[in-house]
């Protein structure tokens, strides 16, 4: 097995490219920071940054000080899962203030929360290959998972049982009827989250609460 100091002397091309090579990085990387590195030469500016990283470890230096611990948690909260995680993914954008396009690449297997949101996101126009590759996660990031259950549990014409959804599917529901998050953003318990969000569709639908005097003599 190749040491840190001999990988960088052969350089992120030649690694990257080896099929041997490779996986001994990505091992020796997760060994001295704890989670595993994007791509180095697939267009990411974390990837790129990681590997200057790793050459400063093969020096000796302490890896502890290479990358900020933002960095690490970012790394290893991941709130989707992608089916293929040997394929290669792409996606273009465009950087603030330039014409051209960009091409930003990964493999799914150090895919980052960022990428796949992006990924997503460029998407966005196209309905067809948006829900093409909705189809390659088996589980979507928080983003659109988000979006999904607010698809799924909201039809103005059908009743919801409020009882059988978690938090954050009734959290979504007061996000997407555009309810003020200082109402409803501190209530911690399920069952607050429900009583809010029923009476707030009585408010809307102007239906008085059982018991509420409505000041209208009865007839």
């Amino acid at each position: 097995m190749a040491t840190a100091k001999e990988l960088i002397q052969r350089g992120m091309v030649a690694v990257r490219n080896s099929a041997t090579l490779y996986p001994e990085y990505q091992n020796l990387f997760n060994e001295a920071f704890g989670y595993f590195p994007e791509c180095p030469t697939c267009g990411s500016l974390l990837g790129q940054n990681q590997w200057k990283a790793f050459a400063a470890f093969a020096d000796g230096a302490d890896p502890n000080t290479l990358l900020t611990k933002n960095t690490t948690e970012t790394m290893s909260k991941q709130t989707f899962k992608i089916k293929d995680r040997n394929k290669l993914y792409a996606y273009n954008f465009k950087k603030k203030g330039q014409d051209r396009d960009f091409t930003s690449r990964t493999y799914g297997d150090v895919m980052t929360e960022d990428f796949a949101i992006g990924y997503l996101d460029s998407a966005s126009g196209d309905e067809e290959l948006l829900n093409q590759r909705k189809a390659e996660f088996s589980e979507l990031p928080a983003k659109y998972a988000k979006k999904e259950v607010v698809a799924d549990v909201v039809d103005p014409d059908a009743p919801v049982d409020l009882s059988k959804l978690k938090m954050a599917d009734l959290q979504a529901i007061a996000t997407d009827k555009g309810y003020p998050d200082e109402e409803w953003e501190k209530l911690n318990s399920k069952a607050n989250m429900i009583a809010y969000l029923e009476a707030k569709a009585l408010a809307s639908e102007d239906i008085p609460a059982k018991g509420v005097d409505t000041g209208e003599d009865l007839v």
